[in-house]
C-alpha cells in the first residue's frame, strides 16, 4: 500500500522579484532625490552660484565656529555689515537677550534686517535665515549657505528695486533655541506687516533642498512652489516625521504669525550636522545651488506681483521621485479612503457568500497573523537591542548604515519565510486581512494625520485588487500588491535614514514590522504544495 504525502517546496522566484522591486525604488530614490547638477558656465545661474560661494567662503571661511555672544560671533556679524553697506544699503540692528534652552543663561543677541521699499507695494516678503553656528563647527551649511544666498539675493533687488516691500531677515540666536526669531515675532513692528516668508536652513553638509513645511494655507503655497520649484522634494507627511523630532527652526516662531511660507532645508550627509565638518570645503555646491534656485524663484514670483490673494485650505501632497507634485485638498482625504473601503468590502462580502472565505479559516489566518507580527516584532526588537552594543551601530546615524539595516531585513525575512512555511495554504484569508488593515490604517491617517495618509491609499488598493484575484494568480498578485508598496514608499528610503536615521527605535521597528507584514502574501505564495507552480498550487488548493 502506498501513502500519498504533500511535498511542499520553497519557490524563490516571488520573493527574489519583490527584492528586486524594493532594491530598484530605493535606487531609483537614491539617484532622484540628489540635488540638482551645477549650472553650465553659460547659464546666468552659474554666476549667481559663483557670488554666493565667495560670499559664503567670506563669511565662515576661515572654518572657525560662531555662536550667539562669542567675539567670532561679532566678527561674522560685521562681515554681513560690511557687505551690505557696500551694497548702499541700511542694516538695522534689533539687540536684545534671550536664554539659551540648554545652559539657561542669558546671550546678548543681535538679530540684522534689512529692507529694501517696494516701489509700488502691496506685500512684504521676507527672507529669512540666521547667522550663528553651535561651538562644534563654523556651519558654512548651517546656516552661512543661507545667509549668503540672502545677501547675493539682496545685492539683486538691490540694483533692480522690486515693486514689493522685501525684508532680509538674518536672526541670531537660532541654535541656541530659535531666541532671535522669537525675539523678532514678539518684540519687532516689522513682524506684524510680513505677509510671506521663505526660511532657509540645513542638516547635514548636502542633498536635495526638502520644502518640508508650510504655513496653513497649504493648498495655496503647494499650489506656488509646484509651479516654480527645480527637482521639487516635499511631502505633507515631511512635516508629520519633522513634528517627532527634536529640532526647530525659526519658521517655528514665524507660524505664529497671520503669515504664509515656506520652510526649505538640505538634508544629507547628517554626520557633518553640527561638526567640524560644517565647513567651507565640505558643504556640497549642488545643495547650495538647489537652495537658491528655490529661494530666488519664490522671490522672483512676488516681488513683482500686482496682487496677492491667498486662499485658504490644507492639501494632501507629495512629489514623486522629484518629477512633479501630486496634491489634493485635505478633506478629499475621506472621500479618497472610501474607494479602497467599498472595493475591499464588497470583495470580502462576495467571497463570504461565495463560501471561499469561511469563518474557520478567517480564524486561523488571523491566528497566523497575529503570531506573524508578535515574532517580527520580538525578532526586530532583540536585533536592536544586541545591535546597539556593536560599535559599528553607533546610532543615531552610523557611518555604515547599509550593513545594519540589511541585518534587520535579514532577520525579519528569516521570520516572515518561516512562518509562510505554516499557513501557505492561508494566502487567500491573509490578502483578505491585509486588505482590512489597509482600510483600517487609512481611515486612522486619513481621520488623526492626513498629511501621512497617502502611504496607505495606493498599497490598499494594491491589497484590494490582490484579494480579488488571489485565487485565480495568487503569485502575480503577491507581486503586484508588494508593487504597490514598494513604489510609493521605498523611493523615500534614503530621505527617510537622512531625517531618522536610528535615533527613533520605535518608529525604525515599527516601520520595517509594517513593511515586513505587507511582504508576507509574496512569502506565502513563495511555498509550493505538490510540486506546481505557485500559480498552479494555489488553484488546486482552491478547488480542493
Amino acid at each position: 500500500m502506498t501513502t500519498n504525502t504533500t511535498q511542499v517546496r520553497f519557490s524563490a522566484w516571488p520573493l527574489l522579484f519583490a527584492i528586486f522591486l524594493a532594491t530598484l525604488f530605493a535606487t531609483l530614490g537614491y539617484v532622484r532625490y540628489a540635488p540638482p547638477p551645477l549650472p553650465q558656465a553659460s547659464e546666468p545661474q552659474a554666476e549667481f552660484l559663483e557670488r554666493v560661494l565667495k560670499t559664503l567662503e567670506m563669511l565662515v571661511g576661515d572654518d572657525i565656529p560662531h555662536p550667539s555672544g562669542t567675539p567670532q560671533n561679532a566678527v561674522v556679524r560685521q562681515r554681513i555689515i560690511q557687505f551690505v553697506e557696500g551694497l548702499g544699503q541700511h542694516v538695522e540692528l534689533q539687540e536684545t537677550s534671550g536664554v539659551a534652552w540648554q545652559t539657561k543663561q542669558t546671550v546678548p543677541l543681535v538679530n540684522l534686517l534689512v529692507l529694501i521699499p517696494g516701489t509700488d507695494p502691496i506685500a512684504t516678503i521676507a527672507l529669512t535665515s540666521h547667522y550663528d553656528s553651535t561651538a562644534a563647527g563654523p556651519g558654512a551649511a548651517d546656516d552661512g549657505a543661507a545667509v549668503a544666498i540672502s545677501l547675493e539675493l539682496l545685492r539683486e533687488y538691490q540694483q533692480h528695486p522690486p515693486k514689493n516691500n522685501l525684508l532680509f531677515l538674518i536672526t541670531d540666536g537660532e541654535e541656541l533655541g530659535l531666541l532671535g526669531a522669537e525675539k523678532f515675532v514678539n518684540e519687532h513692528p516689522l513682524a506684524k506687516t510680513i505677509d510671506l516668508v521663505i526660511n532657509l536652513e540645513a542638516r547635514g553638509t548636502s542633498g536635495p533642498s526638502c520644502m518640508f513645511e508650510t504655513g496653513e494655507a497649504s493648498r495655496w503655497t503647494i499650489e506656488q512652489y509646484r509651479e516654480s520649484a527645480l527637482r521639487p522634494t516635499t511631502s505633507s507627511l515631511f512635516f508629520e516625521v519633522y513634528k517627532l523630532l527634536p529640532n526647530n527652526t525659526d519658521f517655528t516662531h514665524y507660524r505664529k504669525l497671520p503669515i504664509q511660507g515656506w520652510n526649505f532645508a538640505f538634508v544629507g550627509n547628517v554626520l557633518d550636522y553640527h561638526t567640524p565638518q560644517d565647513n567651507f570645503a565640505n558643504v556640497d555646491r549642488r545643495s547650495i545651488y538647489h537652495h537658491a534656485v528655490h529661494a530666488s524663484a519664490l522671490m522672483a514670483k512676488f516681488a513683482n506681483a500686482k496682487e496677492l490673494k491667498i486662499e485658504s485650505g490644507r492639501s494632501v501632497y507629495f512629489d514623486y521621485l522629484s518629477l512633479g507634485v501630486l496634491a489634493w485638498p485635505e478633506e478629499f482625504t475621506v472621500y479618497l479612503a472610501c474607494v479602497p473601503t467599498i472595493m475591499i468590502l464588497a470583495s470580502f462580502m462576495i467571497a463570504w457568500r461565495a463560501h471561499r472565505l469561511t469563518l474557520i479559516r478567517i480564524s486561523l489566518a488571523l491566528v497566523w497573523l497575529l503570531g506573524l507580527i508578535i515574532s517580527l516584532g520580538v525578532g526586530l526588537w532583540l536585533t536592536f537591542e544586541t545591535m546597539k552594543f556593536q560599535d559599528i551601530f553607533s546610532p543615531p546615524w552610523p557611518k555604515y548604515p547599509v550593513p545594519i539595516l540589511l541585518a534587520f531585513w535579514v532577520i525579519a525575512l528569516g521570520i516572515s519565510i518561516a512562518f509562510a512555511r505554516i499557513g501557505f495554504r492561508l494566502v487567500h484569508e491573509a490578502y483578505n486581512l491585509l486588505a482590512l488593515i489597509g482600510v483600517a490604517l487609512t481611515w486612522l491617517t486619513a481621520t488623526y494625520v492626513p498629511g501621512a495618509s497617502y502611504l496607505f491609499l495606493l498599497p490598499t488598493i494594491g491589497w484590494g485588487t490582490a484579494a480579488w484575484f488571489s485565487g485565480r494568480w495568487p503569485a502575480y498578485m503577491a507581486v503586484m500588491s508588494w508593487l504597490a508598496v514598494v513604489a510609493l514608499w521605498f523611493p523615500l528610503e534614503p530621505l527617510f535614514y537622512d531625517a531618522l536615521g536610528f535615533r527613533a527605535r520605535e518608529i525604525l521597528l515599527g516601520r520595517l514590522l509594517l513593511l515586513n507584514v505587507t511582504l508576507s502574501p509574496v512569502c506565502l505564495v513563495s511555498w509550493v504544495a505538490n510540486g506546481e507552480a505557485p500559480d498552479e498550487a494555489r488553484k488546486l488548493a482552491k478547488e480542493t
